[in-house]
């Protein structure tokens, strides 16, 4: 049989398409609750009308219309507007958002989401943001790619320096999770005072006679500034006589079981009582390791990554991040700098806990 007689089982019958729900606009609210286009943008941005006050009975009414509509208001619109969206941006530069409460991010996206509810902000996370390399951008397609929000939470490494440069140059508000210090830019940021901390942590250590050393997770310059000039102060400070050749170590980025006994060998050889070890990672495998020979069993492994408690690193003792309260001091700066245009870098940088286990 033909096709051309035949009828389609999926047509309706007609030439007319399905029609496809519209949203509703500022105007189907106004008609409903039978005001002004202008009265309606007021109530929903919460702002005055001219010299006109709204009544409350006014304002219950469009709220009622709102939302037998089922009206949101259109984002992008508003803030071409010169509104806000009530948004903050939040960017990271590997894929870090947490599958498990394991995940060293989790406790600053916590503080980022507690604090961002208690402004009054809704959080848009941008994942998907990413340069013709494949790499994570904040500058996809040559645009900021965080211009519907208000302003950006950054967290995360490898940054590229010209795209920050570029995003403080337009001066759209932008607060880092960590000290960041990039020529030519002073940036807003909240930091953990790992200086201190380290420094109090390697001086309890050598008050107490015992030798220590540092563990680099790489010959580059570290990714967290402080923690290792606080070790250095602490050595200058105390009357040691430690070998220079015992100060520090390096591991791998991605460390095996045979790099971590080489260092715990390494250890012994040199009578080190203390390890202190940059990446809480690499600190729980150096630690296996020595409790797993009679030799290293005296030897004494502390993180300098801050942990999180539900990790093996916990019971290992070293530095205490705020990581929570860091996420939340983000959003904090940044609502100000996102309120007070002009307001200048704002800095926090918090104490952190130093942790020995007796």
């Amino acid at each position: 049989m033909g096709t051309a007689g035949r009828r389609d089982e999926t047509s309706t019958g007609t030439d007319v398409a399905p029609r496809v729900r519209r949203r509703p606009t500022q105007a189907d609210v106004a008609r409903q609750a039978g005001v002004s286009v202008s009265i309606v943008s007021a109530v929903i941005n919460d702002r005055q009308y001219g010299n006109i006050r709204v009544s409350d009975a006014t304002r219950q009414r469009v709220r009622k219309a709102v939302q037998e509509l089922g009206y949101a208001p259109n984002l992008a619109a508003r803030g071409l507007a010169g509104g806000t969206n009530r948004l903050i941006g939040v960017f990271t530069f590997q894929r870090i958002f947490p599958l498990a409460k394991e995940d060293f991010f989790y406790e600053f996206l916590v503080g980022v989401e507690e604090a961002a509810e208690e402004e009054g902000y809704n959080l848009l996370l941008l994942t998907a943001a990413k340069d013709k390399a494949g790499q994570r951008s904040l500058y996809p397609e040559g645009t900021n790619g965080m211009q519907l929000a208000d302003g950006g939470v950054l967290a995360g490494w490898d940054e590229s320096a010209d795209e920050i440069r570029r995003l403080a140059a337009e001066a759209y508000p932008f607060v880092f999770i960590g000290r960041r210090e990039i020529p030519g830019v002073e940036l807003s940021y909240v930091a953990a005072d790992y200086r201190s901390a380290t420094r109090e942590l390697t001086d309890r250590i050598l008050r107490s006679g015992r030798t220590v050393a540092f563990v680099r997770g790489s010959s580059a310059p570290e990714l967290v500034p402080g923690r290792q000039q606080g070790f250095r102060e602490a050595l200058g400070a105390s009357p040691t006589n430690q070998r220079d050749d015992a100060t520090f170590a390096t591991l791998p980025p991605e460390p095996s079981l045979l790099d971590y006994a080489q260092l715990v060998t390494w250890a012994s050889e040199h009578s080190v009582d203390c390890l202190l070890v940059e990446n809480s990672r690499h600190a729980v495998g150096v630690d296996e390791v020595a409790r797993s020979r009679p030799s290293g069993a005296r030897l004494q492994v502390l993180s300098l990554g801050g942990a999180p408690e539900e990790e093996a690193a916990a019971r290992l003792g070293g530095l205490v991040i705020p990581r929570r309260e860091m996420g939340r001091e983000a959003v904090r700066l940044l609502v100000r700098l996102i309120t007070e245009p002009g307001a200048g870098p704002q800095r926090t940088t918090l104490p952190v806990e130093v942790h020995v286990p007796a």
